[in-house]
């Protein structure tokens, strides 16, 4: 094998990875384009924009079960990438990605879990809402705790 040879390999690499990436920011940049051009074709004929634009699309499920199940799955691969060199006769350097991968996890779920904590707060003051059982306020005057318990 010639020393020259590898480069090719990895331009071909490169650009297996780089085509799909360059053609979504392609498409993105063409489509922003077209809503720009509508919408200062709106503009000159005088129609509003809030025919043209459409309206802001609400979350289907709360942010924070998506933080959870994403933190639980990534506790998951890091799992894996602790056990699996245990169970085969592999370098125990992979343990140190499976800790790596393990701390995204534990920090996606805490983030999922203060996020309901902190919506759950939010949706007691809303007037009308109810709460999901076991997702009381708590009565503290804290960061969360409104107006009355600033100083």
């Amino acid at each position: 094998m010639l020393p020259y040879e590898g480069y090719g390999v990895s331009l071909i690499m490169l650009a297996g990875i780089t085509a799909p990436i360059l053609c979504l920011g392609i498409f993105y940049y063409l489509k922003k384009r077209l809503e720009h051009k509508q919408i200062l074709m709106a503009i000159e004929k005088g129609v509003p924009l809030s025919t043209i634009l459409p309206p802001p699309a609400s979350p289907a499920s709360p942010v924070w079960v998506k933080h959870v199940s994403l933190g639980v799955a990534t506790l998951v691969v890091a799992l894996g990438f602790l056990v699996a060199p245990r169970m085969s006769d592999q370098n125990n350097e992979i343990i140190v990605i499976g800790f790596a991968i393990g701390g995204f996890g534990v920090y996606w779920v805490v983030r999922g879990l203060l996020n309901r904590r902190y919506a759950s707060r939010l949706m007691a003051r809303r007037p009308g809402a109810t709460l999901e059982p076991g997702l009381a306020p708590e009565t503290s005057s804290g960061p969360f705790s409104g107006p009355e318990g600033h100083t």
